[in-house]
């Protein structure tokens, strides 16, 4: 865990593993600055270092929508004095929920607590009216956010980004983001195939394992250190047409682009899902449907307001 001072500043937390920091997350982190706010007092996020079901259980562990890193810049973002990492070990794992919100109150200065509609902890799983029971005996005030929903009937949460993610239902996972579904990395030498067909491709070194179905998609992309937002065509997937077998891949085409990017860190942001991964008979046919991508692509249009329906 994370070193703190002997008397560390008091402070309102919330804690989870806010995978995704979503519009749900958001409810919670907005009301955190505004407890903390209202008392004086610093606000804090403690995210999990890996999902804590990576040591119960590690067959079940969801792949992450957001590394930590990302999750700890998305939580400084949303308004938040401190966001720092919780190593989730058997150790912290065997507290009880007593014990947890001692060692919170200890080593963070937790007076305020702060839990989401569905938040539980400690290894006996305390809701937030069990934990508030607890209020005389660890010093530590709990309050309790509602949940939010999707249009009244679809739920907030992980979960529901991974499964939209996984049908490439890329727009309800941006309504439940509240920003596009985004992946980064940096581009290596592919083997140039692209290029000869008329669409380069810049591949991206990403986790073969990203939680996106396979298919071509609609993307905005940014190159780092330069601001512009570059419209373009992504594909997800194995190559079927090359005779490829391998680690699924991601590619992008840029249009109207023709820089060398090699080593350069490209930001990808899913707009639009325009058909999923398909073999075609020749290059020739190819061809055809990747100028009726881009076509397609080009004509999406970004959303400026995630409107929260199903």
């Amino acid at each position: 865990m994370n070193t703190h001072s002997d008397n560390p500043q008091a402070t309102v937390a919330a804690v989870g593993m806010f995978d995704g920091v979503h519009l749900g997350h958001c409810s919670v982190l907005d009301r955190l600055s505004a407890e903390a706010r209202s008392r004086s007092m610093q606000s804090l996020a403690l995210t999990f270092s890996r999902h804590p079901l990576e040591l119960v259980d590690a067959n079940r562990a969801p792949h992450l929508i957001t590394d930590t890193a990302t999750r700890i810049t998305l939580l400084h973002s949303g308004g938040i004095d401190r966001a720092e990492t919780l190593d989730f070990t058997p150790e912290l794992r065997a507290l009880s929920g007593r014990a947890f919100l001692d060692m919170l109150h200890r080593r963070y200065g937790v007076r305020v607590l702060v839990m989401g509609y569905d938040n539980h902890i400690g290894s006996d799983r305390l809701d937030a009216a069990a934990a508030a029971v607890l209020t005389p005996c660890t010093g530590i005030e709990i309050v309790q956010v509602d949940e939010r929903t999707i249009g009244g009937t679809g739920s907030l949460s992980s979960t529901s980004i991974r499964n939209a993610l996984a049908t490439g239902n890329v727009t309800r996972a941006a309504c439940i983001l509240g920003r596009y579904y985004t992946v980064e990395g940096t581009v290596t030498s592919g083997n140039r195939l692209g290029r000869t067909i008329g669409f380069p491709t810049a591949n991206i070194d990403t986790p073969s394992d990203i939680i996106i179905a396979e298919g071509a998609y609609a993307v905005d992309v940014t190159i780092d250190g330069d601001c512009r937002r570059m419209r373009g065509m992504a594909n997800i997937g194995r190559r079927p047409t090359l005779g490829k077998n391998g680690e699924r891949r991601l590619e992008v085409n840029i249009f109207d682009f023709s820089a060398d990017i090699y080593g350069r860190r490209l930001r990808v942001e899913f707009l639009q899902l325009l058909r999923g991964e398909t073999q075609f008979a020749s290059l020739d046919d190819l061809k055809q449907q990747l100028t009726a991508d881009r076509q397609a692509a080009t004509s999406v249009r970004r959303m400026t307001n995630f409107n929260l329906t199903d």
